[in-house]
């Protein structure tokens, strides 16, 4: 939700960062009340703005987040950088996941030595992101490997890295405000195929670390263009 504080911070996106401001409205493009995003609308726009804004809401379908049936509510404050993320489009935040589960596994893929093995992990994480991880991968993990090793153990290892890209955008996802960390944990657990509920809350060191890990695979790895949407 937003307030008359946020004026400031949409008129700055409007003027500097307009890409941004257009993924924020596809967010909230959803077929809702008129009321409901009348109501919203009417603490960020002009009256003349809003005739514009809120048909225009009103008729779209969620752009960003296909297949996810259940919308929340309207969500504007997207000031703190992580929650960026649930303005990611699906394709995008899936290579993410893919790359985030092969770093933070990076250090016990390199220690894979027989061929089968090998053979194995390929087959599930394709070639290239293993290469990835054997080279860049482990130099950009850092601690925050540390926070996934002891995680089901039990698991083959490119099934961990599989499920464990997942986590880590869960894990991110819980120091959001919840309407905006439902609607995008909705949508990792359809992804995934299971649910990794209930996630708990990391201390905020560890989330801290985490959060700095995914915005470098997210900008270096990933989609660099995306650089220009976090600070």
């Amino acid at each position: 939700m937003a307030s008359g504080e946020d004026t400031p911070f949409f008129a700055s996106l409007i003027e500097n960062t307009p890409a941004l401001f257009a993924k924020i409205m596809a967010y909230n493009a959803a077929l809702c009340r008129e009321s409901e995003i009348l109501a919203h609308a009417q603490t960020l726009f002009t009256e003349e703005q809003c005739a514009q804004l809120v048909p225009w809401l009103c008729g779209r379908p969620d752009s960003m987040r296909e297949g996810v049936d259940a919308i929340q509510g309207l969500f504007w404050n997207f000031q703190e950088e992580s929650r960026k993320l649930a303005l990611l489009d699906s394709a995008l935040l899936r290579d993410l996941a893919a790359v985030l589960g092969v770093t933070v596994h990076a250090g016990e893929l390199a220690l894979l030595v027989t061929r089968e093995e090998r053979s194995q992990a390929i087959e599930v994480l394709g070639k290239e992101r293993f290469t990835y991880a054997l080279q860049r991968g482990q130099y950009l993990a850092g601690s925050v490997g540390a926070l996934f090793r002891d995680r089901e153990c039990d698991l083959p290892i490119a099934r961990r890295c599989v499920r464990h890209g997942w986590l880590a955008l869960a894990l991110c996802a819980q120091e959001w405000p919840r309407e905006v960390k439902d609607r995008f944990c909705d949508w990792l657990w359809e992804e995934a195929g299971e649910s990794m509920e209930p996630v708990e809350r990391l201390t905020i060191p560890s989330w801290r670390l985490l959060w700095g890990l995914i915005k470098k695979c997210l900008v270096r790895e990933v989609s660099p263009q995306c650089a220009d949407f976090f600070a």
